[in-house]
């Protein structure tokens, strides 16, 4: 099996984080970040696709927010829901009483 390498670059600010993505000559992401350092929003020039990210007041992600709607939209949940699941809406576990999952 073949695999084509796809160089890229990355412009990073004074934290190290980056702010630009580039894909051989072009931009392929641009990243923003709060006073906290974390990424709030990503947008794909190539596509017109914008996301953004949302923090709970622990700063653990909790949602995001695109601008383009997929074909098959999917639920994942990122946290535990009322009655004790997680996952990724494709696989859930609930814990069990003894503390396993």
């Amino acid at each position: 099996m073949l695999y084509a390498i796809i160089p890229e670059t990355a412009e990073c600010k004074g934290d190290r984080q980056p702010s630009k993505l580039y894909r051989y000559s072009y931009v392929s992401g641009q990243y923003t970040y709060d006073g906290d350092g974390k990424r709030v929003k990503k947008a794909v020039p190539s596509t017109g696709e914008t996301t953004v990210f949302a923090y709970d007041a622990s700063g653990k992600m909790v949602a995001e927010y695109s601008t383009v709607i997929p074909q098959d939209p999917k639920v994942s949940y990122t946290t535990a829901d009322h009655l004790g699941f997680s996952g990724n809406g494709r696989s859930q576990t609930k814990p069990s009483s003894y503390g396993r999952a």
